[in-house]
């Protein structure tokens, strides 16, 4: 648990992590459950089995799990790249989001474009995308659009059908563990 101040970047592993105090450099964790409460002033990278963002977060996020949210008073102030079964954005990204999962709902506030791509979609009220919304999926896809959702800069859909992108491209989960392990390993070498 981080509860004070942390004058450069954070770097560790364990079981749990919660940070709920401030980060003045980038955040770098892998755990089992990742809680993101405070103040990072860079960038944010979890993976985790679990990861709840419900702070600010001053860089861009890249984060890979089984679950990962974005709670309403979460901020990332740059782009958010987000690989997970579960994606669930109910917070603020003021760059473009780009969520690759299984099951997604985005019913946040996302300036820039949002590229959502998974088996299930959902994108509810109050969400709000000032860019272009583009969602590919193989499942099912709702807008609610009559309902309160404001999209900005128009939409692209792209639907294939069931299995056809696991005949292609491997199933979810591997296109996940496959985009991650590329851009882990871009970050660490």
């Amino acid at each position: 648990t981080v509860d004070g101040v942390i004058t450069g970047d954070l770097v560790a592993g364990a079981y749990s992590i919660d940070i709920n105090g401030v980060v003045n450099g980038s955040t770098n964790v892998f755990a089992n459950s990742v809680s993101v409460g405070g103040t990072t002033n860079g960038s944010v990278r979890a993976f985790a089995g679990r990861v709840v963002i419900d702070g600010l977060i001053g860089g861009s996020v890249l984060s890979g799990g089984r679950s990962i949210t974005l709670e309403k008073g979460g901020v990332i102030s740059k782009e958010a790249h987000l690989f997970g079964k579960q994606i669930t954005c109910e917070g603020t990204v003021l760059g473009d989001m780009n969520a690759f999962g299984e099951n997604i709902i985005l019913s946040g506030t996302v300036e820039g474009d949002a590229t959502l791509k998974g088996k299930h979609i959902t994108v509810i009220p109050p969400a709000i995308i000032k860019g272009k919304l583009i969602c590919a999926w193989s499942g099912s896809l709702e807008i609610d659009s009559t309902g309160g959702v404001i999209l900005g800069n128009g939409v692209e859909i792209s639907q294939s059908k069931d299995g056809e992108d696991e005949e292609e491209d491997g199933s979810v989960l591997t296109t996940i563990v496959m985009k991650s392990s590329q851009i882990l390993a871009a970050f660490l070498f």
